[in-house]
């Protein structure tokens, strides 16, 4: 199995790709950074981005990072929001509305199944058809391998 490589989001470190983009050193610190803001938010519940990014040392970027990704969410301070990447109406985390997102998952529900049919009347004439070609190619390319001197 072939390992896909990216790059850490903070340090650009060459890294097997994870869910969270970050190498283990990073992860640990992007972790303690979540952790002063939750911390500062829970003793300060009416504070700002910017008064909250100065106390805890923490880059305004990274806590709307932390709010995009629903790890923070201030229902009590209306200043600590983020906007609906669609309509671009204010709310407490996430990427979408409620009404945003409720439309999207409408689209989804549409299209997969059409999706869905379409794909496999496509794979099924295939899947026959192509099984014995990649036995027989695969054969090629071990033989190959086994007599060629590199």
């Amino acid at each position: 199995m072939t390992e896909i490589i990216s790059k850490c989001r903070k340090c650009g470190k060459f890294i097997p790709l994870t869910k969270d983009g970050y190498c283990q050193e990073c992860y640990a610190q992007v972790e303690e950074e979540f952790k002063r803001v939750r911390a500062y938010l829970k003793a300060n519940p009416d504070a700002t981005i910017p008064e909250t990014s100065e106390k805890t040392g923490v880059s305004e970027k990274r806590i709307l990072r932390f709010i995009r990704e629903d790890r923070l969410e201030t229902v009590s301070h209306a200043q600590f929001t983020v906007q609906c990447e669609m309509c671009h109406a204010r709310i407490p985390s996430g990427r979408y509305c409620a009404k945003c997102s409720a439309t999207l998952l409408q689209a989804l529900d549409k299209t997969l199944p059409k999706q869905r049919q379409k794909q496999q009347s496509n794979d099924q004439p295939r899947a026959q058809d192509s099984a014995p070609r990649n036995k027989e190619k695969m054969k090629m390319y071990l033989d190959r391998d086994i007599h060629c001197n590199y």
